[in-house]
């Protein structure tokens, strides 16, 4: 699991959720139509524990850009709350993840959704060569 299979499923709950809806993953173009989705990783982190086991973390940000008509903050905190079942797990190609929190917020006539994630993963020791395939090089200087 990695934070482009997380980001890509949360883009197909909120297509399959709101199927009428563009939902934009990488960059808004400058004159995009309203209502619409943008999803952007805000950040990511990876972490060693014990042995050979990381764990991983990523939080994401979904924004929801209503129409014009609908710009009012108790319509963005309906569809705040509206969101909550519409994301609350994401589909990836090793299964499905479920947000470890969501909050939302409503800025400048714009819903900001914020959901973070923690899964764990171990370190394929089969494919680290082993001590003697190390190459070192020294150099003096």
């Amino acid at each position: 699991m990695n934070v482009l299979q997380i980001r890509n499923g949360i883009i197909a709950s909120l297509l399959r959720s709101y199927p009428d809806l563009p939902v934009y993953g990488e960059k808004i173009r400058q004159n995009f139509s309203e209502p619409c989705f943008f999803i952007s990783a805000l950040n990511s982190t990876i972490r060693k524990e014990i042995g050979s086991r990381y764990r991983f973390g990523a939080e994401f940000e979904v924004q929801y850009f209503p129409p014009k008509c609908l710009k009012t903050n108790e319509e963005l905190y309906k569809a705040g709350e509206a969101l909550i079942p519409a994301l609350s797990d994401a589909e990836t190609e090793d299964g499905a993840i479920r947000p470890k929190s969501v909050r939302y917020a409503v800025k400048d006539g714009v819903l900001h959704f914020y959901l973070s994630f923690t899964w764990f993963a171990l370190e394929d020791m089969g494919s680290a060569p082993g001590i003697s395939e190390i190459k070192t090089e020294v150099r003096n200087g």
